[in-house]
């Protein structure tokens, strides 16, 4: 679980896909400890993945895509999930839940992919595999942040995102005003 005041984000790690849902705090809640329905977050996936399903014979273009294998392992980031395949890691927003990044796996060079570990000190995020171990470093992760919040239309939390930027305030004001006279 991840979250701050009263409600936390739990995610967890299916076969299918990550369960995202806000949690109430059971003690302060009245009522149903869900603040909205779970949502399901699909596996990213991979070029490779694509590449091979466009070939074939005509039943199996009728038939649905199988969906992309499961990751070896999930971590949190404050905005991003970060997920490690066997053959690429991938990170995707918290918020909007597209795609932001995808980076291949050199398996020659790098092993094999054995997981992700977060250092419970800090705030740091390992990739581990079994030649190597490699930290895990972003900068500025929530400098777009107020961008996806004003897309999703959530004012406040895109405002409160804004880090002081005087062009980012006025733009979401502007936004919330004009979806206030639709």
């Amino acid at each position: 679980c991840v979250g701050r005041g009263f409600s936390k984000a739990l995610f967890w790690l299916t076969g299918v896909g990550i369960l995202s849902v806000l949690v109430k705090n059971p003690i302060e809640a009245d009522g149903p400890a869900l603040e909205s329905p779970p949502g399901l977050i699909p596996f990213p996936p991979s070029q490779k993945h694509a590449a091979d399903r466009s070939g074939g014979n005509l039943i199996s273009s009728l038939l649905p895509p199988p969906p992309p294998p499961a990751p070896l392992s999930m971590a949190l980031t404050a905005y991003h999930i970060v997920l490690l395949f066997d053959d690429r890691g991938a990170v995707v927003s918290r918020i909007t839940h597209e795609l932001v990044q995808q980076q291949d796996w050199a398996r020659a060079t790098h092993g094999m992919p054995r997981g992700l570990a977060r250092d419970v000190h800090g705030e740091r995020l390992w990739i581990v595999s079994d030649r190597q171990l490699f930290e895990v470093t972003s900068e500025r992760e929530d400098r777009h942040v107020w961008s996806m919040l004003l897309r999703l239309e959530r004012f406040d939390d895109a405002l409160e995102k804004c880090r002081g930027s005087p062009q980012q305030r006025a733009r979401v004001l502007a936004a919330h005003a004009d979806w206030l006279f639709r």
